[in-house]
C-alpha cells in the first residue's frame, strides 16, 4: 500500500472498484472493494495519496471522507474521464472505468470539480426539487384548461353563492372559499368526460416494435401526466410494422401525409433515417438504441443538437463491452461466446470485439440480413461452432424473439446476457443496462416541451442517469451455474 501514489475509484451502487498505481504509473492494484471497506482500505493509503473518481452526488461523500483521513480527494467530470477510456480502453467494465479514472487524474492541465459541503449539496437538491416543482405546476395548469365547465351553469351557481353569503353576512374571504367550493361541485362531474383544447396535437410514431411493449406504455403515460391525452387532445399514429424495415419508408410518407406535429422515432437508425428522408422541418425526438447520434452526425452536441432533432441516448454503443465483461465476472473460464448482431448493431459489434481481444475471448457471431429473423438456425449455427454463452446485441428487431431467444439460450444450454430487465423477465440469464422505461418517460417530457413550443434543437440530448444489473437465478439454476457472490452484491435486481 505504501507505495501507491494514485488511485482510480469508480463508485458502483454495492461495490467500489479502485485501481492504483505507484509513481512511475506501474499498476499495483486493482480490485473490488464492498462499500463498508473502501474507506478502510483508503485509510491505509500513505498521507497525501491523490484518489479520483468521477463526478456524481455520492463522489462528494466518499470526497469529503478521504480529504477528512489526508488524503488528495479528486473528482473529475464524466466527459473528462471518456476519452482516457476509449484509448486502447474498448473493454467498457468496472476495472477499466477504475484504470480511466486514474489515468485522467495523472493529468496536470485537468480541471477537477469543486469538492461541495453537506450545505452546498443540499442546496442544490432544493433547487432541483423547485425546477421540478415548476414542471408539475406547467403541466398541472395544461390539464385544468382541458376541462370545459359550462359557463352558464357555473355563473349560477356563483349567483347563488353570492347571495347565500350574503344573507349570512360572511366575510369576503369566507365567499371566495363557498365560491371555491362551489365552482369545484359543478366541475367534478365533468372530470371524467372533459374534452380536448381547441388544439389537438398529432404525433408519427415510427418503430419496429408493437405499443403494447411496457416502455411505450410507460411514453403514453407520461404524456397523460404532463397534460397531452390520447382520445382527448392527442392522436398518436403508430402504423404497425413489427420486425419489418421494408415498409417503413412507405409508412414514413404515410405519416407525413397526415401532417404531423411531431415524430417519435425511438429504436433503430433505421427508424430516424426514414422518418428524415419523408420529412424536412417537423421536429423528431428520438431513443438512440443501437448507434450514437452524435458520432452518426445526427446532431451536432449533446448540449445543443440544433436543427429539429434531440431525445434520448441509451449509450448502447458503449455497454456490450461491460457486458461481456460481466459475463467474464460469472463465467472466468469462457473462450467462446456467440453474438447475434445484424445491420443496425456494427457500432456495438466492433466495441464488443475489441473488448473480446482485451479478454481473450474468442466471438462467433451470427449476423442476421433480414427480417424476420430465423432464431432457432441461428442458434443451430452456434451449436456447431461450439459457443459457451451468448451475447445479444441491443436491435429493435430482436424484440419479437424476446421470449424466444431465451429459450433457445437455456436449450443450448448457453449462458445469456442482454441489454435490459425486460429480458432477464423474459429469462435470459444476466441483462445490463438502462431502464428503458425511464428513458421513453424522459422523451415523453421532450415531446411535452415541443408541442409547448421549445424547439427541438435547443434541447439538449439527454442519457440515462444509471445502468441496472438483473441477474435471473432461475436461469442460472436451470444451466447450473452458481452465481459468484461479487456479481450478486452488484446486482439492481435478482430474479428468484
Amino acid at each position: 500500500m505504501s507505495e501507491i501514489t494514485r488511485v482510480g475509484a469508480d463508485l458502483a451502487k454495492r461495490v467500489i472498484q479502485v485501481h492504483g498505481v505507484d509513481a512511475g504509473g506501474k499498476l499495483v492494484t486493482n480490485r473490488a472493494l464492498s462499500r463498508d471497506k473502501f474507506i478502510a482500505w483508503c485509510a491505509q493509503l500513505p498521507a497525501g495519496c491523490l484518489v479520483a473518481m468521477e463526478a456524481s452526488s455520492s463522489a462528494h461523500h466518499w470526497a469529503r471522507k478521504l480529504v477528512a483521513l489526508g488524503l488528495d480527494a479528486r473528482i473529475i467530470a464524466a466527459h473528462l474521464v471518456a476519452p482516457y477510456r476509449l484509448q486502447g480502453k474498448g473493454g467498457k467494465n468496472d476495472a477499466n472505468d477504475a484504470a480511466a479514472i486514474c489515468e485522467a487524474a495523472s493529468r496536470p492541465q485537468l480541471h477537477f470539480v469543486p469538492i461541495k459541503s453537506v450545505e452546498q449539496q443540499s442546496m442544490l437538491c432544493v433547487h432541483r426539487l423547485r425546477e421540478g416543482l415548476k414542471t408539475d405546476r406547467t403541466a398541472c395548469v395544461n390539464r385544468i384548461r382541458d376541462l370545459e365547465v359550462p359557463v352558464k351553469g357555473l355563473a349560477r351557481v356563483t349567483d347563488l353563492a353570492h347571495a347565500a353569503a350574503s344573507e349570512r353576512g360572511d366575510s369576503m374571504t369566507q365567499r371566495r372559499h363557498l365560491l371555491l367550493a362551489a365552482g369545484g361541485a359543478l366541475a367534478w362531474p365533468y372530470l371524467a368526460i372533459a374534452q380536448p383544447s381547441g388544439r389537438t396535437y398529432r404525433l408519427g410514431v415510427i418503430e419496429t416494435t408493437s405499443r403494447a411493449e411496457p416502455y411505450f406504455v410507460a411514453f403514453v403515460q407520461r404524456l397523460a401526466e404532463l397534460g397531452f391525452v390520447e382520445g382527448r387532445n392527442l392522436v398518436i399514429e403508430f402504423p404497425l410494422s413489427p420486425g419489418r424495415t421494408g415498409r417503413l419508408p412507405a409508412l414514413a410518407a404515410e405519416l407525413a401525409r397526415l401532417n404531423c406535429d411531431l415524430f417519435f422515432a425511438p429504436g433503430s437508425e433505421s427508424n430516424l433515417l426514414t422518418v428524415k428522408q419523408a420529412t424536412r422541418d417537423t421536429p423528431i425526438i428520438i431513443v438512440a438504441n443501437d448507434y450514437d447520434p452524435v458520432a452518426t452526425g445526427h446532431i451536432a452536441n449533446m448540449a445543443r443538437p440544433g436543427g429539429r432533432i434531440t431525445g434520448v441516448s441509451m449509450l448502447q454503443t458503449e455497454l456490450p463491452a461491460k457486458r461481456l465483461g460481466v459475463l467474464r465476472e460469472l463465467l472466468p473460464k469462457v473462450r467462446r461466446v456467440g453474438v447475434l448482431a445484424d445491420v443496425s448493431t456494427s457500432g456495438q459489434l466492433k466495441v464488443t470485439q475489441e473488448a473480446a481481444a482485451l479478454l481473450g475471448i474468442e466471438l462467433l457471431v451470427h449476423q442476421f440480413i433480414r427480417a424476420p429473423y430465423d432464431f432457432p438456425a441461428a442458434f443451430a449455427a452456434l451449436a456447431r461452432s461450439k459457443a459457451e454463452a451468448l451475447l445479444a446485441l441491443a436491435s429493435g428487431f430482436f424484440v419479437v424473439g424476446r421470449r424466444q431467444i431465451p429459450e433457445l439460450a437455456l436449450q443450448h444450454h448457453l449462458p445469456s446476457v442482454f441489454n435490459n430487465y425486460l429480458w432477464a423477465e423474459s429469462g435470459g440469464l444476466l441483462s445490463y443496462g438502462p431502464d428503458f422505461s425511464q428513458a421513453y418517460r424522459r422523451a415523453a417530457e421532450q415531446v411535452a416541451k415541443v408541442f409547448n413550443g421549445a424547439r427541438a434543437g435547443e434541447l439538449p440530448l439527454e442519457q440515462p442517469n444509471a445502468v441496472e444489473l438483473v441477474v435471473n437465478i432461475k436461469t442460472a439454476k436451470a444451466l447450473g451455474l452458481a452465481v459468484p457472490q461479487a456479481v450478486l452484491l452488484r446486482a439492481d435486481r435478482v430474479i428468484e
